[in-house]
């Protein structure tokens, strides 16, 4: 139908009037559905080959597929969020009990520490006890509170899993339906529409390994480092790889407070090293290979995608790290539907 007419507008118009309300109606489950829309995407392959094995059964295939993802995936984060917790309490005692009132200098550091002056005042151990304690109560009292919010927040995160795994279920049952339906809607032709959905499954899946690549990478380098500082350097890394798995922040709840306990039992030069190796090694892992396995895999520039992944982040908090490049992608896509639609006025 050509919209040329009154009647057409009014169509129109109705139907962008109603869509803002069916998207007011929606919004406190954008999230959840983005999210699972991208994992749905991601591990389709997956379902199809679990849906071949069931001979077609699709109930079954997608009841399969999210009940290996609730045991892969959701129950392990919670079980850690929960050892998070724990340690975080443990390290906390551990420094406010364990910091001692001295330790062992060489000559000159001595009497640079005797010397009148800031960086002296900073370093005398009275006071590096008292902004050590500070800066881990801060750090303590901002992961207990949030993971005890977390948990605390019982009836709110069991709605919300099974929101997401309800969702989930029909994405898979119905998922080749729905994108034909999107398709038909679609003004656009269907070659457009098919680079649409390959960027955002692309897109979607190179942001997922790039996440566990930045975590196993971070674990490797962090076992030198914790090796070399002479600490439980399997256990620490374990727990490094891990935490990587969350976006910008992970390895930092790992080593700056092993860090900050080295100092704390005393081995100054361990824990400076720690914190050293941690800023500059470990975190710096992510700033580095996150960006070059999705520009590697959607042809991106690395530059575009660090600040789609740290402005996805600042405005969507942690599930940012996901929706700032997918937006960044589609976005890419649609300038170069333009750019092939245009061609010959743009030259």
């Amino acid at each position: 139908m050509k919209i040329n007419n009154l009647s057409g507008y009014f169509l129109i118009a109705c139907l962008l009037g109603i869509a803002y309300l069916i998207f007011q109606l929606f919004r406190p489950f954008v999230g959840i559905l983005f999210l699972a829309s991208a994992i749905a995407a991601i591990t389709y392959p997956l379902y199809d080959m679990i849906l071949e094995r069931l001979g077609g059964r699709k109930t079954w295939a997608s009841l399969a597929m999210c009940g290996l993802l609730l045991l892969v995936v959701i129950l392990p984060s919670f079980q850690f969020a929960y050892m998070l917790t724990d340690k975080s309490i443990d390290a906390y005692q551990q420094l406010r009990y364990s910091f001692p009132t001295s330790w062992q200098t060489s000559a000159w550091a001595e009497k640079f520490l005797s010397a009148d002056n800031p960086i002296a005042q900073y370093l005398n151990p009275a006071k590096m006890r008292e902004l050590l304690i500070t800066a881990a109560a801060t750090v303590n009292t901002h992961i207990v509170s949030a993971t005890r919010e977390l948990l605390s927040a019982g009836a709110t995160v069991a709605f919300s899993v099974i929101f997401f795994l309800i969702t989930l279920y029909y994405l898979f049952k119905d998922g080749k339906k729905i994108l034909e339906k999107l398709k038909y809607l679609s003004p656009l032709p269907d070659r457009y529409d098919h680079l649409l959905f390959d960027k955002f499954r692309q897109m979607s899946l190179s942001t997922l390994l790039s996440t566990l690549a930045v975590a196993a990478a971070q674990g490797i380098v962090s076992f030198i480092g914790f090796w070399i500082a002479g600490v439980p350097a399997f256990f620490l890394a374990f727990l490094t790889a891990f935490a990587g798995l969350i976006p910008m922040l992970g390895a930092t709840l790992v080593w700056l407070p092993t860090g900050i306990i080295l100092l704390a039992m005393g081995k100054f030069w361990h824990g400076i090293f720690i914190l050293l190796y941690g800023m500059f090694c470990i975190s710096l892992v992510d700033n580095i290979i996150r960006p070059f396995i999705i520009e590697g895999k959607t042809k991106i520039h690395p530059l575009l995608i660090f600040m789609s992944i740290l402005g996805g982040i600042a405005y969507f908090g942690p599930l940012g790290f996901l929706f700032g490049p997918l937006i960044l992608a589609v976005f890419l896509t649609f300038i170069s539907i333009y750019e092939v639609e245009y061609k010959d006025v743009l030259k």
